[in-house]
């Protein structure tokens, strides 16, 4: 179960199982999202503990790459997308008035102490975490059912192909 034998092709083709446990990592959550707006017209993501510094977000042209999974902040900025925080296609206005119109910018925290790839739907698990995160400051609620299915669409916009077991 995991690391792919359960997501279509090799399902179908093979058979596949999914194995659920919640596991925590020295007696913390595995991983996790915390969200707030800022005064400031911009989206700032940034990884908990990471070396790398924050993406910052002040026009739409810094969202384009939500698609390329490897990309600097992809999942958060998907999540964005798909919720309708913001808007790229279309009459789409410039981020600054998006961001003024929903009442602020935002912040979006995210941590995971799982390894990329390994297997465990992180990605999937965060992508929920970051959907119920973003919601709240927008004053959304997720049920379970409509999470799970988020963030189905959510993996299938970000082209990893993943989302299926998780």
């Amino acid at each position: 179960a995991g690391g792919w034998s359960d997501t279509p092709p090799l399902c179908y083709e093979h058979g596949g199982a999914v194995v659920t446990a919640a596991i925590a990592i020295d007696g913390a959550c595995a991983l996790g999202c915390r969200a707030r707006r800022l005064r400031e017209s911009k989206i700032v993501i940034s990884i908990e503990g990471a070396q790398a510094p924050p993406t910052v977000c002040t026009q739409l042209d810094d969202l384009n790459d939500y698609c390329s999974p490897l990309a600097a902040g992809a999942l958060v900025k998907t999540v964005l997308l798909f919720s309708g925080f913001v808007r790229l296609r279309g009459e789409a206005p410039p981020l600054e008035q998006q961001l003024i119109d929903a009442g602020g910018g935002l912040e979006v925290v995210t941590w995971s102490r799982l390894p990329t790839g390994s297997g465990l739907g992180t990605s999937s698990i965060l992508a929920a975490a970051i959907i119920a995160s973003v919601g709240a400051v927008h004053g959304v609620a997720y049920d379970k059912a409509d999470l799970v299915h988020a963030v189905l669409l959510v993996e299938q916009m970000l082209t990893t192909g993943g989302g299926w077991q998780d």
